[in-house]
Order: C-alpha cells, then sequence, then structure tokens
C-alpha cells in the first residue's frame, strides 16, 4: 500500500439578515484548501510463478505442491521498502532476475513452510536442501544467493510504481438564499448552493494499448445547487407538510467502472496458475466530460392521529441521467484490454438511483401503568434502478460514435453464445416490510423489543461486481426475526 497523505483546512462565514419580520436573506462563503499525496506505492501483478513441475525431487519422492510463501513467519517489508521500481541490468535491458529481485525487495522474511523461494533461487546443488535468499545487504529485501533460476516465466512481474501527488488547490464556496413566512407555521424558501469534492488516485495499472496506463488520478467535481421548498404545520402541528424541488448541476463528475487488468496465466508447463480465481480487477475513476444535472422531488408527510397512532410518509422523485457524449470504456466484455471499447453513456442512469422512492410506516405508542407499549409497521418501496453506469439489461451497447466494436472472442462469445445475461446489473422494482413491537417497563429501566425484517423474504440485490472473470451479487439479508431485552442500571 502506498503511503497516502490529505488534508484539508477550511474556514467560513455564515450570516442572516432580517429584511422585515416575515423576511430573511441569508449567505455565506467557504474557502477550502485540500492537499493530498502517494508515495512509496506499487501497483503489482506478482505472476507467473513456477509450478510444481519446476522443483527438482529425488527419485521417488511424490512431487511437491505447489510453491507457496505467507506460512507462519512471513513478512512484507511493507513501508520499510527501499526499492520501488525495476533495476535493468548493465546493459539497460529488463531480464527475469531484475523481476524476481522485485518481487523480493518487498520480503523481510520468509515462513517456515514457504516453498516459492527455493523454486525461484538457483540451486548449487540439485537434490540437497535449497538456499532459502538471503536479506540484500544493498537495501531491503531479500536476494538469491546464487542468482535466480533458469527457464522462469518472463511476466513474474508487472509492476507499476505510484507516487503522485494532486497539485494543492484552493476551493471557493458560496450560498444564497431568502426565507419568508408566509404564515406563523408555514415557511417558503430558495437557496442556490456551490460545493467541491477533491479528486483522488486511481491504481495506476496497464490500460487498454500496451505501454499505457489507466488515469492515474481524476480531477475534482462540483455541484451547483438549486433548491425550492416550503415546510409547514398544520392542524395544530399535528399534521406536518414538507416539500422540495431541486436541481443539482455537476461538473466533472466523478464516476467508476471496474476493469480487469490482467488474464490467469499459464505455468511453465501449461497449467492453468490460480484456475479458480478471478482475473485481477481496479476501480477506475474517472470525470465526466459535460455537465451532469439532477432534478428532484421531495415530500415529507408526518400526522400524529388518535390513540397515539402516527403515520409518515417521504417521496423521493429522481430523474439523474448522464448527459450524451458521456463516454467510457466498457470494460465488461474481455479482461484482455484491447477487446473492450467506448460506449456512449448519455441517457443512462446513474447507479443506484431510482426514479420513485417512498418510504412510509405506521406506529403507535401506548402508555400503561403497566408500563409503555409500542409497535411499528415500515416499509420502502424503490422503482426499477441500475447498480452501474452501464444500465446492464442483458445486451451489449452499441460503441460510441458509430464505431464497430472489435470482434473478439470474447464479444462473439456474449452476441453470439447467448451468453449477455451476464451483462444484467437491473435491479427490478420492489417493496419491503418490517415490523417491530416492544414494551418498557415504567421505571425505564427494563425493556423488550420484537422485530421481524424483510417479512415477505424478498430479495433484491445492494451490490454487484461484473467483470468478464467474475459475476458477484449481494442481496439483502433475508427474513430476520429476534428479540432484544435491555437492561439499565
Amino acid at each position: 500500500m502506498p503511503n497516502v497523505k490529505g488534508g484539508s483546512v477550511a474556514g467560513y462565514v455564515d450570516a442572516t439578515f432580517d429584511v422585515l419580520a416575515s423576511l430573511r436573506v441569508l449567505g455565506g462563503v467557504r474557502l477550502t484548501h485540500e492537499t493530498k499525496s502517494r508515495t512509496d506505492g506499487l501497483w503489482a501483478l506478482w505472476q507467473g510463478f513456477p509450478g510444481q513441475n519446476n522443483i527438482t525431487v529425488p527419485e521417488g519422492t511424490p512431487a511437491p505442491p505447489p510453491p507457496r510463501f505467507g506460512t507462519e513467519g512471513f513478512q512484507y517489508e511493507g513501508l520499510s521498502r527501499s526499492n520501488y521500481t525495476f533495476q535493468p541490468g548493465p546493459d539497460g535491458n529488463l531480464d527475469t532476475e531484475d523481476r524476481v529481485n522485485l518481487f523480493l525487495d518487498g520480503i523481510k522474511s520468509f515462513g517456515a513452510r514457504d516453498t516459492l523461494p527455493q523454486a525461484l533461487c538457483n540451486d548449487p546443488n540439485p537434490g540437497q536442501p535449497r538456499v532459502i535468499p538471503n536479506p540484500d545487504p544493498n537495501g531491503s529485501g531479500m536476494r538469491c544467493a546464487n542468482g535466480v533460476r533458469s527457464g522462469l516465466s518472463s511476466t513474474i512481474a508487472n509492476a507499476i510504481p505510484q507516487n503522485n501527488e494532486i497539485t494543492p488547490t484552493n476551493f471557493f464556496d458560496w450560498r444564497a438564499g431568502v426565507e419568508f413566512d408566509a404564515a406563523k407555521d408555514s415557511l417558503l424558501y430558495f437557496t442556490v448552493t456551490t460545493g467541491h469534492k477533491a479528486g483522488g488516485f486511481n491504481d495506476t495499472a496497464p490500460g487498454a494499448m500496451q505501454g499505457t496506463y489507466y488515469n492515474k488520478d481524476y480531477g475534482p467535481e462540483s455541484v451547483l445547487a438549486f433548491e425550492l421548498g416550503s415546510k409547514n404545520t398544520f392542524l395544530d402541528r399535528k399534521l406536518k407538510l414538507n416539500g422540495s424541488a431541486f436541481m443539482y448541476r455537476y461538473n466533472d463528475m466523478v464516476f467508476q467502472t471496474i476493469a480487469g487488468i490482467g488474464e490467469p496465466q499459464m505455468g511453465m508447463e501449461g497449467d492453468m496458475e490460480g484456475m479458480n480465481q478471478a482475473s485481477p480487477n481496479t476501480a477506475v475513476r474517472q470525470n465526466a466530460k459535460n455537465a451532469t444535472p439532477i432534478y428532484g422531488f421531495d415530500f415529507d408527510l408526518i400526522y400524529a392521529l388518535p390513540l397515539g397512532l402516527e403515520a409518515e410518509a417521504h417521496l423521493l422523485l429522481m430523474d439523474a441521467k448522464f448527459p450524451d457524449n458521456t463516454i467510457a470504456r466498457d470494460t465488461r466484455i474481455s479482461d484482455t484490454a484491447a477487446d473492450n471499447y467506448e460506449v456512449d453513456l448519455g441517457g443512462k442512469w446513474l447507479p443506484r438511483v431510482s426514479a420513485a422512492t417512498l418510504n412510509f410506516s405506521l406506529t403507535q405508542l401506548i402508555f400503561t401503568s403497566a408500563g409503555a407499549f409500542d409497535w411499528v409497521i415500515q416499509g420502502q418501496t424503490k422503482t426499477q434502478h441500475y447498480m452501474s453506469v452501464y444500465n446492464g439489461n442483458g445486451k451489449v451497447l452499441p460503441a460510441a460514435n458509430g464505431e464497430m466494436p472489435p470482434r473478439s472472442v470474447a464479444y462473439i462469445g456474449l452476441t453470439e453464445a447467448g451468453l449477455e445475461q451476464r451483462l444484467t446489473d437491473v435491479v427490478p422494482a420492489y417493496t419491503r416490510f418490517d415490523l417491530g413491537a416492544g414494551w418498557k417497563h415504567p421505571d425505564g429501566r427494563i425493556g423488550i423489543n420484537a422485530y421481524v425484517n424483510n417479512v415477505t423474504n424478498i430479495a433484491y440485490s445492494t451490490s454487484i461486481i461484473s467483470t468478464p472473470g467474475l459475476n458477484l451479487r449481494f442481496f439483502n439479508p433475508p427474513r430476520t426475526a429476534g428479540v432484544r431485552f435491555r437492561v439499565e442500571w
């Protein structure tokens, strides 16, 4: 892990001025200084290690398992590592020993049952116990005492140093607004606000073309927000009605995709290393090219009914879509970066945003001489939404700008072999209910609560990781029931 340091220093001034008894204007300014750096970091794929067939054993002795490391006693150098880049030989070329040495630079000690060092290091006495690497006399890490073994894979290490700094940035934000008391229990307001969020770092990983990288950092994003709303109480404050309409205008909005950055490696004898493992992936964050508007309406209702009953409803309507010409690489197609292609996200919903979300509940609180009883029925309804920027519906997306997608094996397999369903990340509309009931002793020291969450036992995705080698879905918890008992003394 790199040494990441971030700092933020801010100061603000905010004021409200009474123009009239029922009219106020408000405003404020904020100045923020942001710093962020990433040093002594190394993005690396340690792969292509020799298979078990590359370890010499005495005749008649069973072949050992594949080389391993990380057993008891194993330690990384961590931030004590002194070298983060390849060190080519005198001829300036990078050979296999240079790659092995970069791996060994990060090892403080191997474990008692580690066999990888014996598989990497040359053995001057075949058939005898192998020579464990010695600490590197010229720095941290270790070195093979007699050089590395011949015939090792040339892909044994793919590493890129991570030493970056985002230029220190000053952000100036402000807000302004007006409030008007239309009646004693009725408030109208309008505000305009700006905001910024600092940029950050991506893994500096190999990109789509040979010798290129995914953007090692991404820039800040900013927002200009407008809100018009009203807050009201009626019926002797038994009924509360609040509503607001808003528009957020994002510039350089940051969004994320997941990209494969490597493929399963073939061992030196043709065996697939880690065949049950997904190819390495990295999160790639980038800035949208064009301004991204978000529109919405928020409505809240709270009504105090007789007999201690109270009803609540909260409705959120949203229209949050990417603008046209928001170009991103569709990394779901293949682990081979060159097989993926650019698509236009214009018109697609932002991840996890549904057009309508309704939260509702009905509760009752009853006071008696035996204590306080309460119960609640609550639920949530969400309309269809998507878990990725691609709004996957089981079909490949057309390439941006009218171009033709690469006719790779992966692409043909998706379109002609009926495997496109892997590209689905849609979450259908759903409604879930939760129940709860409780009792509390009159002195308040003893309480019992029973609950049933997800009463109808519905299932919906809460997160996904969708790459060519990994189609992982996380779901909400199933129906859960329980009792809580609480005592205070």
